[in-house]
């Protein structure tokens, strides 16, 4: 229980079950000496402090930091009168850990923050709020720690992305956009988990009622039982990418959605029928804008099923059918079978290896599982209203998504029949896009490229620190060499001849796609 009263130099104080939160002298001055002794060695975007209680540390850090945007994590919602000291509060309450505090900085900050952000504890509150005190902390270190993982792949992954936005810009042929922007009919997302396998019968019985939209690692478990899709999904940057999408070679007018950052192969980008999906927030944008190729705005996501569900919601006001979203370990296969990558690796099974020893991992807990299952649990009832997720009744649900409905097969079939019932007709109209010949692609990117060699060389020369550059220079620097720019971007200083050099070696190696280019 929070208690306020009156300190001996009139300013308002608290306890919480007796435990002074403030001095009962002067709580002014023991927020400024808070204040004075915290060791900041660089000067952060941003400083937290968790639970400031009645926030006179806030006057004080803003004095000392006047650059610097505030932060509190609450730990009860008595103090609600002080939030509008801070540029941002976030509550973490006992009882009330639905949305943890790690998802909701990360939802906030993003990993590229991470580094220039500055934790700091309002020391009374730990012994007042002992318990929720360390799982707040935990939460951060594992905000950070999910950070530092996510820029991690970026780092390793962004010079393949870079390399499949370019061709992608380059080699395709057969553009597609929409040209309606409803589908009429609900939409049934195929996931690649196991519990697909006893759903695909119901799929079939009732296919003329739904849209199907599969993702890539489910494409062949569908076709080989006859249930063609109305579209595949793929987000997937990685060469194997392309075992997935294996099938499609022989059904090139089942459209692919991809992201323009995924990869696949340069014949595939030729002869299929492919509809671009973009995030719009990184070089991809601006090769297609150059390229003249219109892409369809899609949600930057750890997992392609959610990238399909932001999708799907999108294109119908009617119930969104999730299949396979299993999202939990299992006692055999991850996946569906037929599996391709499943299929490349049988014939490396031997005595000593056998396929069970291979399959077992899937038996233990999942860290990627985890995080998806979370950002899942964790969506807002604008998300999870129309969202239904499929499960067989003679198979337990091994875990829960929160505010998102599990239905059984038996009450699946049956809204679909009712969607049919109701007559509801049409399902996604495209039409192909007037693209520019490859040749004069070709010579934009050329021209683009020199262009932006240019820039470069003359914000090297100018000696600016990188948050003066113009921001499609930034954006390029971002996803050529991220790690230099967080460097730069934290300590607000210019960019080294090492980091030049580096720049400079990046944009050679998506150069050289263009003068490799083969029509």
């Amino acid at each position: 229980m929070i208690t306020f009263a009156t300190a001996k130099n009139g300013n308002d104080t608290c306890s919480k079950d007796g435990i002074p939160l403030h001095s009962n002298y002067n709580p002014g001055k023991e927020a400024e000496r808070f204040v004075s002794g915290l060791e900041v060695p660089f000067e952060p975007s941003w400083i937290i402090i968790t639970e400031p209680a009645l926030s006179y540390v806030s006057s004080f850090l803003k004095l000392r930091f006047p650059n610097t945007k505030l932060c509190a994590i609450r730990f009860c919602k008595d103090f609600i009168d002080y939030d509008k000291v801070w540029d941002k509060v976030f509550y973490f309450e006992n009882g009330s850990l639905d949305n943890s505090l790690k998802d909701q900085l990360f939802n906030f900050f993003g990993e590229e923050k991470t580094g220039s952000l500055f934790f700091a504890s309002w020391k009374p509150s730990e012994n007042a709020f002992a318990d929720i005190y360390l799982e707040a902390w935990q939460n951060i270190k594992s905000y950070i720690s999910l950070s530092r993982d996510v820029l991690g792949t970026r780092i390793y992954f962004n010079k393949r992305w870079n390399k499949n936005s370019l061709k992608f810009a380059l080699y395709i042929k057969n553009a597609v956009d929409f040209k309606s922007d409803k589908i009429s009919k609900p939409v049934v997302i195929a996931a690649s988990g196991p519990s697909l396998e006893k759903i695909i019968p119901y799929l079939k019985a009732n296919r003329d009622s739904f849209f199907l939209l599969t993702v890539s690692s489910a494409a062949r478990p569908l076709i080989e039982r006859q249930v063609l899709p109305d579209a595949v999904i793929s987000t997937d940057g990685g060469w194997y990418a392309q075992e997935h999408l294996k099938q499609l070679n022989f059904l090139k007018d089942i459209p692919l959605f991809i992201g323009t950052e995924s990869y696949l192969p340069a014949k595939m980008l030729k002869t299929n029928t492919i509809l671009p999906l973009s995030y719009k927030d990184s070089i991809e944008a601006l090769l297609l804008e150059k390229a003249g190729i219109k892409a369809v705005k899609a949600e930057r996501n750890g997992t392609v099923s959610g990238t399909a569900a932001e999708l799907a919601l999108q294109l119908t006001d009617k119930d969104v059918f999730f299949c396979g979203l299993d999202l939990c370990s299992s006692d055999g296969f991850q996946h569906t079978q037929p599996n391709e990558l499943e299929i490349d690796k049988a014939p490396f099974d031997t005595r000593l290896s056998p396929l069970e020893t291979r399959t077992s991992s899937a038996s233990f807990g999942n860290a990627s599982l985890d995080i998806y299952r979370n950002w899942f649990s964790t969506r807002p009832d604008s998300f999870s209203k129309r969202i239904r997720r499929v499960y067989y009744s003679d198979s337990p649900i091994k875990c829960r998504l929160d505010n998102i409905q599990d239905i059984d097969e038996k009450c699946f079939e049956n809204m679909l029949k009712n969607c049919s019932q109701s007559k509801t007709a049409g399902s996604l109209a495209l039409q192909l896009q007037n693209l520019m010949s490859s040749d004069d692609r070709l010579k934009k990117l050329r021209e683009y490229f020199a262009e932006l060699r240019k820039a470069f060389d003359d914000y090297y020369f100018s000696e600016k620190p990188i948050e003066n550059s113009p921001f499609e220079l930034e954006l390029w620097f971002k996803s050529l060499s991220l790690g230099d720019y967080l460097s730069l971007s934290q300590r607000h200083e210019k960019m080294s001849e090492t980091m030049y050099n580096n720049l400079k070696d990046s944009l050679n190696g998506l150069e050289g796609i263009l003068n490799r280019y083969d029509t």
